[in-house]
């Protein structure tokens, strides 16, 4: 097992020494980054993140609107309570994740 390894670290030296690995490695380093896709995935994670905070606002005027002489308040409430956490639920997973407060930083080429 030893000696395998040592011919694998052998084999590996001797590849990086190689001019053509050289100038490969240059050139992916060298080459430009497309980040067209990944800016497109960020402005739609911040507009799912500004629809989900518009839909939890609302549903909190509703729930501060509620009639309570309706004799269905209770209920309502409750249904609508349980919906708010469900969006403090998945806002607060998001936060977590990263997925929200992305800075978008300008690459340098």
């Amino acid at each position: 097992m030893i000696f395998s390894i040592a011919v694998i670290i052998s084999d590996n030296r001797k590849l990086v020494k190689k001019p053509k690995f050289e100038e490969a490695i240059l050139n992916k380093i060298g080459s430009r980054i497309d980040t067209e896709e990944i800016e497109k995935e960020i402005e739609g994670l911040e507009k799912q993140h500004r629809q989900l905070i518009g839909a939890k606002a609302r549903l909190g005027q509703q729930m501060d609107s509620l009639d309570i002489m309706d004799k269905f308040y209770e209920k309502k409430y409750q249904n609508m309570e349980t919906r708010l956490y469900r969006f403090r639920c998945i806002l607060e997973t998001r936060r977590h994740r990263n997925f929200v407060g992305i800075k978008k930083v300008p690459l340098r080429r």
